[in-house]
């Protein structure tokens, strides 16, 4: 079964899965939307696999073929880690959002940490 836009199930979440190994980072939802829809289109032009955004089984055998990242770091993995980096909140963060580990300062909320501007 080829997944097409507007499916809801399994054979779509495995797409998402294989589309993640080229860097989408998509969530694995199983739901065939814009997102994965322009996945599928950049995945093509990645593969070099020419053709309207829709993952027929040439794509689907390409993507099959491709390695996991790393050994160590799944497509999984990394799509997890990439979509945390890209949607993590910078309200609670400094200019650089990297803690100097120094203590509170007196008017900031207490137990919160202090950030560096630098």
């Amino acid at each position: 079964m080829v997944p097409r836009r507007g499916d809801q199930n399994d054979a779509v979440r495995h797409l998402q899965r294989a589309l993640n190994k080229l860097g989408a980072l998509l969530l694995l939802d199983g739901d065939f939307g814009p997102g994965t829809e322009a996945a599928v289109a950049e995945a093509r032009v990645t593969l070099g696999r020419p053709g309207p955004a829709q993952a027929d089984d040439d794509l689907l055998q390409a993507l099959a073929a491709l390695p996991e990242p790393s050994p160590e770091l799944t497509a999984p993995g990394a799509t997890f880690i990439g979509r945390e980096e890209v949607s993590s909140p910078r309200s609670t963060a400094g200019a650089t959002g990297i803690p100097c580990g120094r203590p509170p300062t007196a008017g900031s909320r207490s137990g919160s940490a202090t950030t560096c501007a630098s």
